[in-house]
């Protein structure tokens, strides 16, 4: 059903407990807008203006809340910071739409982001932007694809879930971490591209099975990717350039593979701590401005038995022409790659320049 006649400006919360459409309109929201159990809430190609009050949405459980081709924003963006909770048992499906100023500041002790305890959830080819803090999930599941955050606090977190799907997301301009990762069993993050950054790229914990493939974490003013208590985690085919100060540090971690990475135009490259285990780091092109990579763990293997690494500074012969070097590469101080590439793997460019 389609209701026209929404009391939006009601002084009590406005309680949505049956199937509601709101769609081709403007409204103003000045109070809280509560979707209870049995009722659902579809904003279809509308803007939801949230006033001076304290508006906030709240999925709760037995809840949907479904926004396609929409915008959601402070009427006023200097007093933008409103709460968006969505409750464990509860739907939620974000579509081509646009969300603005979501979440208070942490300090105010209120839900920083788009505050996500449901699984399958479903947010895409959608923008998430003037926000203390994205979005947060936690829970199972979830589909989080192709779209953009934009000036967040922490733009993406992904906290105490397993078999989540997160691909082809742009994070801007984030002031804390791009994408925060921790306590996450199984899933992959694909494709995706964090940038300009002013603290970590990627923070990434506590977590096992996870695949990290093909994203992009460029112009960090800190850090590139932080990594810590980890297993069994597949690193592939990542680039990561322009990163200030550490570019990959990885410590308390076990039997990772770190594969077809390439790191350029950066302070550093890969940093293996004293606590980093058994991790097998092969086929990946190191081009650090600075420090080359560091092992100072126990175990880990820079080849795979037959082939190694890429070494901008690797100063030995290929006497064979079979395409390895004919000495090792040391890696200070406890490792080595006893056949390192004498060209990059996968002819990959190491010429590229520092994203604007």
């Amino acid at each position: 059903m389609t209701n026209r006649n929404i009391c939006l400006n009601c002084v009590s919360p406005i309680i949505i407990n049956k199937p509601t459409t709101i769609e081709n309109q403007t409204y103003k929201l000045n109070n809280p807008l509560l979707i209870e159990e049995g009722g659902s809430l579809t904003l279809r190609n509308m803007t939801m203006l949230l006033g001076d009050g304290v508006p906030y949405i709240t999925v709760n459980p037995g809840g949907a809340l479904y926004v396609y081709n929409s915008t959601i924003t402070p009427e006023r963006p200097e007093y933008g910071g409103w709460s968006f909770p969505v409750m464990p048992d509860s739907t939620l499906a974000i579509q081509d739409s646009e969300i603005y100023g979501v979440g208070r500041w942490p300090s105010a002790g209120d839900w920083a982001s788009i505050y996500i305890l449901t699984p399958d959830v479903l947010i895409q080819n959608s923008l998430i932007a003037d926000s203390s803090g994205g979005v947060e999930l936690r829970a199972e599941g979830g589909e989080i694809i192709g779209n953009s955050f934009l000036e967040c606090g922490s733009c993406l977190m992904v906290i105490n879930s397993f078999d989540v799907y997160v691909k082809e997301n742009t994070i801007d301009k984030s002031l804390w971490e791009g994408m925060w990762v921790e306590n996450v069993d199984g899933g992959s993050f694909m494709n995706n591209t964090v940038t300009h950054v002013s603290r970590v790229g990627i923070r990434f914990g506590s977590s096992n099975g996870v695949t990290f493939s093909g994203n992009v974490i460029s112009n960090s003013l800190l850090d590139g990717w932080l990594v810590e208590t980890c297993g069994w985690i597949l690193f592939e085919n990542n680039h990561l350039e322009g990163i200030q100060r550490r570019t990959w540090d990885i410590r308390d971690c076990w039997e990772n593979v770190i594969t077809g990475n390439t790191i350029t135009d950066s302070y550093s490259a890969l940093a293996l701590r004293d606590t980093a285990r058994d991790n097998m780091i092969y086929h990946n092109n190191f081009s650090p401005t600075s420090q080359q990579c560091t092992d100072e763990g126990i175990g880990n293997q820079w080849d795979n038995g037959t082939e190694g690494n890429y070494w901008t500074d690797y100063t030995g012969v290929d006497a064979d022409g079979d395409g390895i070097g004919d000495t090792p590469y040391y890696i200070v101080p406890n490792g080595v790659d006893h056949y390192p590439l004498m060209e990059p793997y996968g002819g990959a460019s190491l010429l590229t320049q520092r994203r604007d």
